[in-house]
This record gives C-alpha cells, sequence and structure tokens, in this order.
C-alpha cells in the first residue's frame, strides 16, 4: 500500500512538472536586444538567450516588452527568465542569478550640440535634467545619486523614448553603459553619434539572465546548464565578438 501511495506521488509530481510552462521577457534594448516591426530579430543578448532556450529544451517564445512591464513580471510571477537586467544591491535577493552576459561601465551623455554642458562630477549633473527609463536600473542609480523624479529627473517607458527625449531639447543628459550609449545612433539612423560621452566613469556593474524567485529548480537547471555550455565551447565570446550582429 505504502509503495502504491509514493508509486502515485511520483507520478503526479512528474505530471506537474511536466507541465510547468516557461515564460521569458525582455525589452527593445539594442545593441543587446534589437527589435523591427515589432519583432525580436537581432542582438548579441538575444542571441545567447536563443541558444540557451534551444540547448535546455525550451520552445518559449522570448516577449519583448516595455522594461516596467517584464520586470514586474518577472518580480510577480512563475518560472519567468528575464534579460538583460543589471544586478545590484536591491536586486539581489528578488531574482534568481543565473549567469553573466556583459560588464558595463556607466557614464552620463548629453548632445555634442549643448556645448555648455561640461561634466566632471555627479554633482555637476545634478544641475541638469536628466531621463532615463521608469524602474530600470539607471533609474534607481540616478535617484541614489541625487536625482528626483518630477523635478531634475523624467521617467519614459522605453530607452529610445529617452535617447529622443534628448535629440528634441527635452532633457539634458542622460545615463547609460558605454556599450550601448556609444552605438545607440546607430538604432536613431544617425551615421555619427550626436551624443557626447562624458569623461568619468560613475559605476560599473554586470547584465546578467536572471529568473523570477519562484522558478522550479528543475528550469534553473537547465537554463543555466545551457549558458555554462555556451560559454565552455565558444559560442559565447564568438556572438559577443561578431561586428554584426543579425
Amino acid at each position: 500500500m505504502k509503495l502504491s501511495i509514493i508509486f502515485i506521488l511520483c507520478i503526479f509530481s512528474f505530471s506537474t512538472t511536466s507541465k510547468e510552462t516557461l515564460r521569458v521577457v525582455t525589452e527593445n534594448l539594442p545593441p543587446y536586444q534589437i527589435v523591427k516591426n515589432n519583432k525580436l530579430v537581432a542582438g548579441t543578448s538575444y542571441l545567447i538567450m536563443k541558444n540557451v532556450l534551444k540547448r535546455a529544451g525550451f520552445t518559449s517564445k522570448i516577449e519583448v516588452l516595455p522594461w516596467a512591464r517584464a520586470y514586474h513580471t518577472a518580480l510577480n510571477d512563475k518560472n519567468v527568465i528575464i534579460f538583460s537586467i543589471t544586478r545590484s544591491v536591491e536586486r539581489e535577493h528578488q531574482f534568481h542569478w543565473l549567469g553573466t552576459l556583459r560588464e558595463l561601465k556607466y557614464r552620463f551623455y548629453s548632445l555634442k550640440s549643448k556645448k555648455s554642458i561640461e561634466l566632471n562630477s555627479v554633482k555637476e549633473a545634478l544641475n541638469y535634467k536628466a531621463v532615463a527609463v521608469r524602474d530600470s536600473f539607471e533609474a534607481d542609480s540616478l535617484v541614489k545619486l541625487g536625482f528626483i523624479s518630477g523635478d531634475n529627473l523624467t521617467l519614459t517607458v522605453g530607452y529610445i523614448e529617452a535617447w529622443n527625449m534628448l535629440l528634441k531639447g527635452r532633457a539634458d543628459i542622460t545615463y547609460a553603459n558605454v556599450f550601448i550609449g556609444d552605438t545607440i545612433h546607430k538604432t536613431l539612423s544617425f551615421e555619427n553619434t550626436p551624443f557626447l560621452k562624458h569623461g568619468f566613469t560613475v559605476e560599473e556593474y554586470t547584465l546578467y539572465v536572471a529568473a523570477s524567485i519562484n522558478t522550479s529548480n528543475a528550469i534553473l537547471t537547465k537554463i543555466t546548464a545551457a549558458l555554462n555550455s555556451l560559454k565552455a565551447d565558444g559560442t559565447f565570446t564568438k556572438i559577443l565578438s561578431a561586428k554584426e550582429v543579425q
């Protein structure tokens, strides 16, 4: 009788696990995730995660959402993978951190045409109006640095919108990692960048693949193993080193 009960429980457990669905969310964030015609088509992080999901045996579609929605989905729902997300002290215990995607250095950017803006310190930056994406790492960092939402900090729904606010003169500066800041002009259809990178690094962090805190151990193990295998066989480095990510 006991053996029968154990057998039934095992079957139920297996059935429950096998029916678990994985949701994968991200945002439009060139050059990591590139969206064209409302479809995710390219980007280093996208290609890495496409390979990770395939190796892990998942057929989940990668959903492109506004960052605040993607973030809150991963924060509150079960079995959700999110990328590319910056790891910070505030977020440390809110997610499972499955692996790194890229090292980041953060600086302030402004328009080259606004020659009056010269920044040599965070204190000087506080005198200008900044723009960042709502619920983003950048927005959180700016608040910690002393910026105040509704005063010298404006929040937007996406990164493209934030950079466009600089172009339209509705903000003076933005805060970005240099890989994005130095290449965003291509996404905005500029041959040469109209943005000036100011000369001091404010912070250094790392982009990660993360999972919602109540994600099953089976999913965590499969995704982590697949990502590690990409790094071990050189696929990860090859994707990051590609000059053109298609």
